[in-house]
């Protein structure tokens, strides 16, 4: 099943699924798009996330973020404020560029396997690793945790994970852009891990300064 919808194009913030961004827009440009995609599309944009600024139709990314416009709100200053929550993550068959305009050709993709027993022991580790994140990490979302607890979806759960952790804008997109969630699940674990490791260091390190 393939839906045509425009393009919105970051190139400082990560979109999820499963998870909400607030961001103001200045450049016409983005302005143009949200409008569009709020009156015409019914609310639905597909993010994409490219590091440059500069791109074209076949240097896009072949994989986004289908986000809902929950909230649209033009500022005094000019700028657009927009609350994009982020639905599911989509496979682009192409893009074209109209009146400037970046549109997508998307194809979703529903597959429903049995659960294999590495899926089931990922699911498991990822849990320990996010708890054992929570615990080194004083601040992080228990909301977030609750729902990681509360699901085996290991999809779900692995875009739910990268939004609890801390990592940097580069590393988030890896994961945007990471279509197969059992490949998503073992990068993370990797990456979980280590970031786990530096936070509990980090933690130390203060805990030992404030004593001094």
């Amino acid at each position: 099943m393939t839906e045509n919808l425009p393009v919105l194009i970051l190139t400082k913030h990560v979109l999820l699924p499963y998870q909400e961004l607030k961001l103001d827009f200045t450049e016409e440009s983005a302005k143009e798009v949200l409008s569009y995609a709020y009156d015409n599309a019914n609310k639905k944009v597909l993010v994409v996330y490219n590091l440059s600024e500069n791109f074209d139709c076949d240097t896009l990314p072949k994989v986004g973020v289908i986000a809902k416009i929950s909230k649209k709100l033009l500022l005094s200053n000019g700028n657009l404020r927009v609350i994009l929550s982020g639905l599911n993550r989509v496979k682009v068959k192409s893009f074209e560029l109209k009146n400037g305009l970046y549109d997508s050709v998307i194809k979703k993709l529903y597959i429903s396997n049995p659960i294999t027993l590495e899926e089931e022991a990922n699911v498991k580790k990822l849990k320990e690793l996010a708890k054992q994140y929570m615990d080194e990490t004083p601040g992080s979302s228990n909301s977030i945790y609750n729902l990681i607890e509360e699901s085996n979806d290991l999809d779900y759960i692995t875009d739910l994970i990268v939004d609890l952790v801390d990592f940097d804008t580069n590393v988030k997109a890896k994961y945007m852009l990471e279509f197969d969630y059992l490949a998503r699940s073992n990068m993370l674990i990797k990456d979980v891990y280590n970031e786990t490791k530096s936070s509990s260091i980090l933690f130390k390190i203060s805990v030992a300064l404030v004593s001094l």
